[in-house]
């Protein structure tokens, strides 16, 4: 990956958090944040 790449890719992130909580109240956020909670705590249980 060039740094090009790596720059655009970190600027659609930041444009996309940016959005979610401009439009809606970064509910999106909050959500994939308790499903990968969610993941880590059931990866924890077959460890």
């Amino acid at each position: 990956m060039t740094n090009r790449v790596a720059l655009l890719l970190g600027l659609a992130l930041v444009l996309l958090v940016l959005a979610d909580w401009a439009l809606n109240e970064s509910e999106t956020l909050i959500f994939l944040g308790r499903e990968l909670l969610g993941l880590v705590r059931w990866l924890a249980f077959w460890r």
